[in-house]
C-alpha cells in the first residue's frame, strides 16, 4: 500500500496521471488570481438579460457609490452606457488580458464606451486626481 500524498504533490503531477490536476485548470486558477482587485470592489448586485446575446443591464453597489450599466451587444462588439453616483469620477474600462484601459469622464454621472470587443471586463472608478478608488466585479459580455 502506498503512502498518502500531499495536495501539492497531486497538483504538481508527481504520481500517476489520474491524480494530476489538468493544465487547463491550473491556468484558469492563475488567471483568476491575476484578475483580483488591489482595492475595494463595487459588487454586482443585479444582472438582467433583456435580450439573450443582445442587451443586458447590470448594477454594482458599494457603500460609497453605485453604477448602473446597460450593455448592447452585436456580433463581436458591444456598447456600454452607464451612470455612476457620485458623478465626480472618471470611469475606466479594463479588458481582461489587456494592459491598457480606456477612460471616460463622468462629470455629469453618465459615461459610454462604444465598439468594445466582447469578453471579460470591469470598470475602474477613479477620482480626477488619479488615484484608483474602486473597481467593479469582473463581468462577461
Amino acid at each position: 500500500m502506498s503512502a498518502p500524498r500531499s495536495r501539492s504533490a497531486a497538483a504538481t503531477g508527481s504520481g500517476d496521471a489520474s491524480d494530476r490536476v489538468p493544465a487547463e485548470v491550473i491556468e484558469r486558477a492563475k488567471a483568476a488570481y491575476q484578475r483580483r482587485s488591489d482595492g475595494p470592489v463595487v459588487a454586482i448586485v443585479s444582472e438582467v438579460v433583456v435580450e439573450p446575446g443582445g442587451e443586458q443591464r447590470l448594477r454594482f453597489e458599494h457603500e460609497l457609490t453605485y453604477v448602473e450599466l446597460q450593455v448592447t451587444a452585436a456580433e463581436a462588439r458591444c456598447d456600454l452606457r452607464g451612470r455612476v453616483q457620485p458623478p465626480q469620477l472618471r470611469v475606466e474600462l479594463e479588458l481582461e488580458g489587456s494592459p491598457l484601459t480606456v477612460g471616460e469622464g463622468a462629470t455629469e454621472g453618465e459615461f459610454a464606451f462604444e465598439g468594445v470587443p466582447r469578453g471579460v471586463m470591469r470598470l475602474r472608478l477613479v477620482r480626477h486626481e488619479g488615484a484608483v478608488v474602486l473597481t467593479t466585479d469582473w463581468f462577461r459580455v
